[in-house]
C-alpha cells in the first residue's frame, strides 16, 4: 500500500496551489464576504518595447574623452585577468576553473566596451559605476556576499558555481563569514548582493540596463568571432585539436575549443532575435529591450523591498527562518508571517494579466533556446552513435500543450490559470493575517516536530510492529490543522460561489502542465549531459595518452543517463496527464471540501483519550483501532482489492488480508477526496517535491537460477571488490582468505516476471535526498527475508537474506541497481529528482548448512 501520509496533508496544498504559508491557516468562525478585493495588485511593471525611444531612438550619449580613465581601467583589469586566468597563447589553454565569461573577457579591450556603452545609450555617470564595479580587485573570499566587494565576473562566477551545488544537494551546508549556512541562504545571498550592485548602478533605467546587456552580448559573439578564432589558428602549440575540424566559425569554436554548448545556443538565439549585422550589431532591440527590461526591473522590485522597506539583516533573518523545519517560539512565527506577507504583497502581488505578458514573454525567448538546443546537441560520438534531441516524448502533441518545456509553460498559463493561481494566494494572504492562525499552527508543529526523528518516522511510516500510540494524537493534530487551512480556502467565498469553483481545477491543470513540462525537461537535460560526455570522451581520445579510467567513468555516467531517461519516460507513460487534464475539470470540489469539513470537524483528542470498559486505551494495542488510523481513514477511503488471484483467498477475512496474500487496499473512487488522489497522484507528489522509490522483488528469480552454485569453503563473507568494464560490472568477494567466488551481475534474473515489489516508499524530494536505504526489517519480523547492519555512510551494504530453509544457498545482498541487467548500482551519494525504481542484486554461495 502506498505511504498514505504523501497525500493527506498535501492534497490540497497542491489542490488549491498555495504559494506561501500554506500551513499556518485555520478556518475563521465567521466565513468571509465576496465582496471587493483581497489584494490591490502593484502597478505593471514598465514594458519597455512600448515606446521606440526606449530601444530604437534612444540617445547615443557620447561620452567625449571622458572615459579615457574608465577604458584604461578596463585594459588593466583585462592584463590581470589574462595572467589570473593562466591563458597560454601558445597552447590556447585556461586553468580548469576558468569560465566562457571570463575567456572571452581576455580578448576585449577597454575602448572597445566603453564604444559599446555608448551604443547602448548608457549615461556617463552610469557607465563609470559599472566600470568600477567590472574592475574591481577580485575578493579573496571563497563566495564574496557584501555589496561594494569583489568585482562583477568574480560575482558571476560564483553564483553559478553556487548554483551547481545547490542543484546537486539542496541540503548542503556552507561556511562563510564564520556562520554555517544552507546553501540556499548562500545562492539567495549571493543575488542580492549582485542585485545590489547593479541597483546602484542602473537604478529605475531598466531601459539602459536592459541596452547594455544586449549590447554586451552582441559585442562578447564580436570578440569570438573576430579575436579568439583567429588567434587560435595562429596559437602554435593548441592543446586541442580535433580532427575534421574545417574552417572555424563560431558554432564550431564555441563547442570544441571553449567547450560551452550553452553559451553557443544562447549566442546563436540572441543573434536571430537581434537580426545581428555583419558587424555585429544588433538590428532589432524591441523584444529583447522589454525581456531583460522585465527581467531587471521584477528583481529590482525585490532587492528594494528587502533593502528600502526593511534591510539585509533583516533578509538573512528571513531566509534563516525560512530553513527551520518549525518555530521554536511564536515570535519567530509571526516573525517569519510577518515577512512573508510584506513581500508577497509588496513585492510580488502583480496582477494576472502583467504576469501573463511577463511568462510569454519569458518563454518565447526560451522556447527559442530549446529549438536550438535540438540542433547543437545533437552530436555523433565517431561510433555511429547519435544522440537525438527531437522530440522528448512522442506521445505529446500540440493539442497536449506542445513538446517543449516552454510550451507546455505557455499552455499551463492559458485560460485564467494564473488568475485562479493568484486568487488562491491572496486568500492565503487573507489567512496568515489572523494571529489565532499563526499561533495554532507554531504549537501544533512545535508539538510534533520536537519529538525525534526516529520517533517521527515511524509514526509517519508505521515502521515498527509493535510501538507506542501515545504521540500519534500530535501528528493527527498538526495534519488537521494544516487540513482545515485548505478548507478555508476551497470553501471561501470568492471560490466556493457558483461558477467559481472553477478556480480549483484550473490550479490543478496548471500542475499538470508543469509537471509534463519538468518531465520534459529533465529528458532533454538527460540527453544534453551525453553529448557533452561524448564529446569529453573524444578530447580524452585525442590526448597522446589518455587516461582510460576516466573515459570508463564518462561511459558508466551516459549509461546511467539513460537508465534515468528511460526510468523518466515508464513515469510518464503511467502518469497519463492528457487524461488527467479531462478528468481535473469534472471533479466536484463542492463535495470534497464537504469531506474536508466531516474530517476538520471531529474531535480526534477525545477518540484518542477515549475509556473503553472502565480502562483507557492500550496504546501498544495493535487490535485497537488507533487516532492516526482513524484519522486517515476518515479523510481517504480505501479498498481491499485483489492483486494477484494466485495467491489471494476471495474469502479471506478482512482483517487478514495483506500485500503478502495476494491483496492491496486502493483508494476508493466513490469517495471524492480518493477519487481526486486515485487520479492524480503522481502530480500532487511531484508539485510538493516528493519522489517515490519502488524496491523490487528479485528473490525468487536468484533462487531459482543459483541453487546449484560451486561451492565455498565457509559461509562466512570476509571482503568483497567491484570492478568494471565497459559492458559489465562483477562484483567478487573472499571468505575466509580461501578462494573466490565470481558473479556477473548483469545476466543475473530480474523480477519482472513476478510483478512484486517489497517496498515503496515516498521521500521528500525537496532536499533532494540519497536514497533511502534502512537497516530494519521489511513487515513483521517473522516474515521479512531481510536483516542487514549499516555502514558509516548510511549504506546497508551488508543485507544477508535468511537462509534457514533454503538449503545450504547464502545470499549477499550486493546493492541496489538502476536498471534490471545490473550493469548501474544505486550509489549511496545519488540524488534524484523523479520517480524510481531499484532492482536488489545478490552474490550467492552454496556452503555447508550450519
Amino acid at each position: 500500500m502506498k505511504k498514505l501520509i504523501i497525500t493527506i496533508a498535501l492534497i490540497l496544498t497542491t489542490i488549491i496551489g498555495l504559494m506561501t504559508l500554506s500551513a499556518c491557516k485555520e478556518p475563521p468562525v465567521t466565513p468571509p464576504s465576496s465582496e471587493g478585493a483581497i489584494l490591490t495588485p502593484l502597478d505593471a511593471l514598465l514594458d519597455y518595447s512600448s515606446n521606440a525611444s526606449f530601444y530604437d531612438t534612444y540617445t547615443r550619449f557620447e561620452y567625449e574623452g571622458n572615459a579615457i580613465t574608465e577604458a584604461e581601467q578596463l585594459n588593466a583589469k583585462i592584463e590581470s585577468e589574462k595572467i589570473a586566468s593562466g591563458f597560454n597563447a601558445n597552447t590556447f589553454e585556461w586553468n580548469d576553473d576558468v569560465s566562457t565569461a571570463k575567456k572571452i573577457f581576455t580578448f576585449s579591450t577597454g575602448p572597445e566596451i566603453i564604444d559599446r556603452f555608448e551604443e547602448a545609450g548608457l549615461r556617463y555617470e552610469k557607465a563609470k559605476l559599472l566600470v568600477n564595479y567590472i574592475t574591481r580587485q577580485a575578493s579573496t573570499a571563497k563566495y564574496e556576499l557584501q555589496i561594494g566587494t569583489g568585482d562583477f565576473l568574480s560575482d558571476y562566477d560564483q553564483l553559478n558555481e553556487l548554483n551547481d551545488l545547490y542543484d546537486e544537494n539542496e541540503n548542503l551546508e556552507l561556511t562563510v563569514d564564520g556562520e554555517t549556512k544552507f546553501i540556499y541562504e548562500v545562492v539567495q545571498l549571493k543575488r542580492y548582493k549582485i542585485l545590489g550592485e547593479l541597483v546602484k548602478i542602473f537604478s529605475g533605467d531598466g531601459d539602459q540596463a536592459a541596452r547594455t546587456a544586449i549590447e554586451i552580448i552582441a559585442y562578447a559573439q564580436e570578440v569570438v568571432t573576430n579575436k579568439m578564432i583567429p588567434a587560435y589558428n595562429d596559437a602554435p602549440n593548441k592543446a586541442y585539436v580535433v580532427s575534421n575540424l574545417g574552417t572555424l566559425n563560431l558554432e564550431s569554436f564555441t563547442k570544441e575549443v571553449l567547450f560551452d554548448y550553452d553559451t553557443l545556443v544562447y549566442f546563436l538565439v540572441f543573434a536571430e532575435k537581434s537580426q545581428l549585422n555583419d558587424t555585429f550589431q544588433p538590428t532589432v532591440k524591441k523584444d529583447l529591450v522589454k525581456l531583460f527590461g522585465y527581467y531587471y526591473l521584477y528583481e529590482r522590485s525585490d532587492y528594494n523591498f528587502w533593502s528600502i522597506t526593511y534591510s539585509r539583516a533583516n533578509y538573512v533573518e528571513y531566509l534563516s527562518l525560512s530553513m527551520k523545519e518549525y518555530f521554536s517560539t511564536i515570535d519567530e512565527a509571526r516573525k517569519y508571517t510577518k515577512y512573508d506577507r510584506d513581500h508577497y504583497a509588496k513585492a510580488y502581488r502583480y496582477s494576472d494579466v502583467w504576469y501573463e505578458d511577463y511568462y510569454k514573454t519569458h518563454f518565447n525567448f526560451q522556447q527559442l533556446i530549446e529549438e536550438k538546443d535540438k540542433k547543437i546537441y545533437r552530436e555523433l560520438d565517431g561510433r555511429g552513435n547519435e544522440i537525438d534531441m527531437s522530440d522528448a516524448f512522442s506521445t505529446l502533441s500540440a493539442a497536449e500543450g506542445g513538446k517543449t518545456y516552454s510550451e507546455q509553460m505557455k499552455t499551463a498559463i492559458e485560460n485564467k490559470r494564473l488568475t485562479s493561481n493568484l486568487l488562491v494566494s491572496d486568500i492565503n494572504y487573507e489567512y496568515t493575517g489572523v494571529d489565532k492562525n499563526v499561533v495554532e499552527y507554531q504549537k501544533v508543529s512545535y508539538d510534533y516536530y520536537t519529538l525525534s526523528e526516529a520517533l517521527r518516522d515511524v509514526i509517519e511510516n508505521d515502521t515498527a510492529s509493535i510501538r507506542p500510540y501515545i504521540d500519534d494524537i500530535k501528528y493527527v493534530n498538526l495534519k488537521v490543522n494544516q487540513l482545515k487551512s485548505q478548507y478555508y480556502t476551497i470553501s471561501h467565498a470568492k471560490i466556493a460561489t457558483a461558477g467559481e469553483i472553477k478556480h480549483i481545477s484550473n490550479v490543478l491543470i496548471y500542475q499538470i502542465h508543469s509537471y509534463n513540462a519538468d518531465y520534459i525537461r529533465g529528458m532533454q537535460s538527460y540527453k544534453k549531459s551525453n553529448v557533452v560526455l561524448l564529446a569529453e570522451i573524444k578530447r580524452e581520445e585525442n590526448k597522446a595518452s589518455p587516461d582510460l579510467s576516466i573515459i570508463r567513468e564518462k561511459n558508466d555516467e551516459i549509461g546511467r543517463n539513460n537508465i534515468m531517461k528511460e526510468n523518466m519516460q515508464t513515469n510518464f507513460a503511467r502518469a497519463a496527464t492528457k487524461t488527467q487534464v479531462e478528468t481535473a475539470r469534472n471533479h466536484n470540489w463542492t463535495l470534497v471540501a464537504q469531506q474536508l469539513k466531516v474530517t476538520i470537524t471531529l474531535d480526534y483528542n477525545a477518540f484518542h483519550n477515549e475509556i473503553t470498559s472502565g480502562n483507557t486505551k492500550r496504546y501498544n494495542d495493535l487490535t485497537a483501532i488507533q487516532v492516526k488510523t482513524y484519522f486517515e481513514d476518515t479523510l481517504i477511503k480505501r479498498k481491499w482489492t485483489i492483486y494477484n488471484s494466485a495467491l489471494a483467498n476471495p474469502n479471506e477475512p478482512e482483517v487478514s488480508r495483506t500485500e503478502n496474500n495476494g491483496w492491496k487496499k486502493e483508494y476508493d473512487t466513490d469517495h471524492d477526496i480518493s477519487r481526486v488522489l486515485n487520479a492524480h497522484d503522481m502530480i500532487i507528489r511531484h508539485a510538493n517535491s516528493q519522489l517515490q522509490i519502488t524496491y523490487n522483488d528479485a528473490f525468487d528469480a536468484v533462487y531459482k537460477e543459483y541453487k546449484n552454485v560451486p561451492s565455498g569453503t565457509a559461509s562466512t563473507i570476509n571482503d568483497f571488490t567491484l570492478t568494471t568494464n565497459d559492458n559489465y560490472i562483477t562484483w567478487s568477494y573472499a571468505y575466509n582468505g580461501s578462494g573466490v567466488f565470481s558473479a556477473t551481475l548483469n545476466n543475473l534474473p530480474t523480477k519482472d516476471k513476478y510483478n512484486r515489489t517489497f517496498k515503496t516508499e515516498t521521500l521528500d524530494n525537496s532536499a533532494k535526498p540519497a536514497l533511502a536505504f534502512w537497516d530494519n526489517s521489511f513487515g513483521t519480523d517473522s516474515e521479512s527475508r531481510w536483516k542487514g547492519t549499516a555502514t558509516d555512510n548510511g549504506f546497508k551494504s551488508a543485507y544477508y537474506l535468511k537462509n534457514d530453509t533454503y538449503d545450504g544457498i547464502s545470499f549477499m545482498f550486493a546493492g541496489w541497481f538502476l536498471d534490471p541487467q545490473f550493469k548501474y548500482i544505486a550509489r549511496p551519494t545519488d540524488t534524484y529528482d523523479y520517480d524510481i525504481s531499484l532492482y536488489p542484486a545478490f552474490f550467492v554461495v552454496k556452503s555447508t548448512k550450519v
